[in-house]
C-alpha cells in the first residue's frame, strides 16, 4: 500500500502537461490558425516544418490573446521558438500560404511545455482527479518522495525531449524525401520533353533532307535554291 502510494505521488506531478502535434495541409492562397488557452508562466516551445509543396516555404507567426505579434518568420522552411506566456487566454498560431497561388503546403507543428498545465476547455481524466497523498502518509519517506520526484521529472524532461527531437529528425527525413521525390518526377518529366523534342527534330531533318532529293518537292527545290519557271501563257 505504501508503494503503490509512493508511485502515485511521483507520477502525478507530470501527468498535466501540454502536448500537441498536428500534421496541417495548408492550400495555396489561404491561411490556417490554430488556438491554444495558456496561463501566464508557461514554458512553451513550438517547432513547424513545411514537408512538401512549393518551394517549401511558409509564413508564421504567433499572437497573445492581446493581439501582439509574439514570432513571426515569413516564407521560410522550419524554425523553433520558445518563449513564456505572458498573458492568460487564448493564443493563435497561424500559417500563411496566400502568397502561393498555385502549391499547397504540408506542415508538422509541434507544440509542447514541460510545466503543470490542464485545459480547463477540456475535462479531465480519472487520474488527473486522484488526490497526491499527503506528507502525514508517508512519515519519514517524505523526504525521498520529494528528492524521486524530481529525479523522475527530470528524466521524463529528458525523455519527451529526446522523444520530440527524434520527431523533429522524423519531419526533417520526410521534407528530404518528399523533396527528392519532386525532383524525381520533375527529371522524368523534362526527360520526357526532351525525347520528344529530338524525336520531332529528328523526323523534321529526315523530311528536310529527303526533300532535297525529290524533284517534285516545293520544300526541296526552296532548300536547293531553284526558283520556279513562269507559267506560259495559253495561245503565245
Amino acid at each position: 500500500m505504501l508503494f503503490l502510494i509512493l508511485v502515485s505521488s511521483l507520477t502525478i506531478n507530470y501527468i498535466n502537461c501540454l502536448q500537441a502535434e498536428l500534421a496541417i495541409v495548408v492550400e495555396p492562397g489561404q491561411r490556417e490558425c490554430f488556438h491554444q488557452y495558456l496561463i501566464t508562466g508557461l514554458s512553451m516551445e513550438t517547432d513547424y516544418q513545411v514537408i512538401s509543396g512549393g518551394e517549401l516555404d511558409i509564413s508564421y507567426w504567433i499572437t497573445t490573446p492581446s493581439n501582439r505579434i509574439l514570432y513571426t518568420d515569413a516564407k521560410k522552411q522550419g524554425g523553433q521558438f520558445q518563449f513564456k506566456s505572458d498573458e492568460t487566454g487564448e493564443y493563435r498560431f497561424c500559417f500563411d500560404n496566400s502568397f502561393s497561388r498555385f502549391a499547397k503546403k504540408q506542415v508538422f507543428f509541434y507544440l509542447s511545455s514541460n510545466d503543470d498545465f490542464v485545459d480547463p476547455h477540456f475535462p479531465q481524466s480519472a487520474v488527473d482527479t486522484l488526490n497526491p497523498p499527503i506528507k502525514d502518509q508517508l512519515g519519514d519517506l517524505a523526504e525521498k518522495t520529494q528528492h524521486f520526484q524530481e529525479l523522475f521529472t527530470r528524466v521524463n524532461t529528458n525523455l519527451e525531449r529526446a522523444q520530440h527531437v527524434q520527431k523533429i529528425f522524423q519531419v526533417y527525413e520526410l521534407a528530404d524525401r518528399s523533396h527528392l521525390e519532386d525532383l524525381f518526377e520533375r527529371v522524368n518529366f523534362w526527360s520526357v520533353v526532351n525525347i520528344l523534342v529530338m524525336i520531332l527534330v529528328g523526323g523534321i531533318q529526315v523530311y528536310m533532307i529527303r526533300s532535297l532529293f525529290e524533284d517534285k518537292s516545293k520544300i526541296g527545290r526552296v532548300l536547293r535554291g531553284e526558283k520556279d519557271e513562269p507559267k506560259s501563257r495559253l495561245g503565245l
